[in-house]
Formats: C-alpha cells, structure tokens, sequence
C-alpha cells in the first residue's frame, strides 16, 4: 500500500485526467472540481459562511393553490439542470455551478413544481467574494416557464427566498445585478426591497447594468404570505 499527505494527493489529482460522473449525470475532469485544495487555511469569512449555512431549506416547503416552492431535492436535479439549459438557449450551467447544486442544492437553489410534478422554475443562490466581504448573498438566476410568466409566481417565489436568508443573522443582505434595459427585472427587484448601490458598463454583455442589494432587516419578523 503506498502512502502519501494530503497536499501530494490533491497535486497528484489535479494533474490527473480523470473524469467522474455526478448525480446530474454528466461528466466532469476531477481536477476541475477540486475547489478548495486544503493545502492552506480555510478562510475564515468562507468557514463562517459554511457554519451558518449548513441546515439549507431542507424542512422549508410552500404550498400554493396550483404549485408548490421547495428547495432542490437529487431527485429533482436533472429536471433542474434541463430546465435551466432551456431558459438560457442551449447553454449549460457552468461545472462549478453544477457541483453546487449536486452536493448542495437544498441549501441555494429553490423550485418551483407544478401539481403536476412539473418542475417549471428555479432561483440560484451562491456567495462570491464581493458577498463573502459584505456579508451578502447573491441571486445568481431565477427563471420561469413561459406560460408561468406575468402571474406574479416569481415575485413570491423570490420573496420567499429573502425570508428563508432572513433567518441567518450573520447575512446583511441579498445581492442582485440588473440589466437597466430590462424594466420589468429592475422593477420587481425594487419592489422586493432591493436598493440600486452601483451603475456599471458590463463590457462582456455591452449594456449598462445596476447592483442592488436588498437588507434582510425589513423580512426578519414576517413570514411567508401570498
């Protein structure tokens, strides 16, 4: 049996070719997927974030008249990850992203299901480090359906997600990037409380875009409601 430390290890995986296989059923070079290499000290803001995060909206569910929001199951992650390529023009989630929701979907990413069983929304949520300093989350995608648009389903699918944040004391906020062209985003997000901090050039997408953040004091004593 040969040996070897933990840093010799994850040097060793990360010039490797190997590939693996996740629960989305799609396949992904290990190297890539090593995200924290353990050869240095967890940052601390990261290890704080980790801690409070850790019981996810496992036992938070809604029901509505016709559907229903929960948070990601494996059982759902397929559908999920189909759905979101559907929205976004044949493009995929990105790996890292993938790996998120396969490990911990429960904890960032919301669904909403039809009484049907149709999956036909999600909301995506992750820190980066911008959030991680300010002690903020970021709404990275939220996506409907065509034919569940212009209902209102998504302004209380997001609402419940700032209630669900609102729990964790350490989080200041929610974090959201808006395109000003699109009128109907920019809107919704200020009516959920969501407040413009920044205007930008968005060099990548060619269009002025806005930063927004939404305090989570105004949803720390309300429940969810229609």
């Amino acid at each position: 049996m040969v040996y070897m430390d933990t840093e010799e290890l994850i040097t060793q995986l990360k010039k490797s070719g190997f590939w693996a296989e996740c629960d989305c059923g799609e396949e992904f070079k290990l190297s890539e997927a090593i995200l924290f290499d353990g050869t240095k000290p967890f940052p601390e803001e990261a290890l704080e974030l980790q801690t409070a995060m850790i019981e996810g909206l496992e036992d938070e569910k809604i029901e509505l008249e016709n559907y229903k929001i929960e948070p990601l199951k494996r059982k759902n992650l397929k559908e999920t990850l189909k759905l979101y390529k559907n929205l976004n023009d044949g493009k995929r989630l990105s790996l890292d992203r993938r790996l998120m929701l396969t490990f911990a979907g429960s904890k960032f990413c919301y669904i909403l299901v039809s009484e049907k069983g149709e999956v036909f929304g999600l909301g995506l949520y992750y820190f980066n480090k911008k959030d991680i300093l300010e002690k903020t989350i970021h709404e990275g995608y939220v996506g409907l359906k065509a034919g569940y648009r212009g209902m209102g389903i998504g302004t209380k699918a997001r609402r419940y997600a700032l209630q669900h944040f609102a729990q964790f004391r350490f989080l200041n906020g929610v974090s959201s990037r808006v395109s000003l062209n699109n009128l109907p985003s920019l809107k919704g997000n200020i009516k959920l409380g969501f407040e413009i901090k920044e205007q930008y050039w968005d060099e990548k997408m060619k269009e002025e875009r806005v930063y927004l953040v939404c305090s989570l004091d105004k949803y720390r004593s309300h429940r969810f409601s229609d």
